[in-house]
């Protein structure tokens, strides 16, 4: 239950055939010390319970027809009730203190949006082999999704991620908002916990070298003022 004064803040979570890891996720987030408002779950065309384990974790589900992460990212935002906005991979995990944390962030008026640290971890459900061929990397600011809390005035200031890019879309928009002059503080802590597997987010598509080399044209060409 908030607090009575507590910032209200929606949690949007874009879902494919996320039911080995969805659980978990949401009870990350049900577990905060700053309780979220409402969790928005978009289902990007399951095939598999990630619907049901979402309704059944008390999450409000929105359906669509596997449309991609940007759209689906897109869709919970425009659907969120609140003004502050976090947004949650399905196969990550959030530390309980992350949403108390950066809304001390956000209660400085000139904070657009709040980041954090995160550390990475191989999912449990890899062999000892898989997760040999997994490098895992230190403590790092995440310029991640799972780790956004922001203003929802910053994303219709900046506009929606690009529905064509079917990865790299958070760092597009996150490049898109630094060009914009978006204001961002970064919480010290580690306050979430990046999954690494085979069907992550950044794995899950083909085509991927060519996608990210077109996002850091885009990015080169905004530095030139091309775009």
């Amino acid at each position: 239950m908030m607090a009575a004064g507590a910032p209200a803040i929606s949690v949007v979570v874009p879902a494919r055939d996320a039911a080995r890891t969805l659980g978990e996720t949401l009870a990350s987030i049900q577990a905060q010390s700053l309780p979220a408002a409402e969790v928005l779950v978009v289902d990007d065309g399951s095939r598999d319970a990630t619907p049901a384990i979402a309704a059944a974790a008390g999450a409000r589900v929105i359906r669509q027809a596997g449309q991609g992460v940007a759209v689906a990212t897109n869709a919970g935002i425009a659907a969120a009730a609140h003004d502050l906005i976090a947004l949650c991979d399905a196969d990550d995990i959030w530390l309980p203190e992350k949403l108390a944390r950066q809304a001390r962030l956000l209660a400085e008026p000139s904070v657009d949006v709040a980041i954090c640290h995160f550390e990475s971890f191989t999912c449990p459900s890899l062999t000892p082999e898989q997760s040999a061929r997994i490098l895992v990397p230190g403590v790092k600011v995440a310029w991640l999704r799972s780790a956004m809390l922001l203003r929802r005035a910053v994303f219709e200031r900046i506009g929606p991620l690009d529905p064509t890019l079917m990865v790299g879309e958070i760092v597009d928009w996150l490049d898109r908002a630094r060009a914009a002059g978006v204001a961002f503080a970064v919480a010290p802590e580690v306050l979430m916990r990046r999954r690494l597997h085979p069907g992550s987010l950044s794995n899950s598509h083909t085509g991927n070298h060519q996608r990210y080399i077109e996002m850091a044209r885009r990015a080169l060409a905004r530095r030139r003022g091309e775009a």
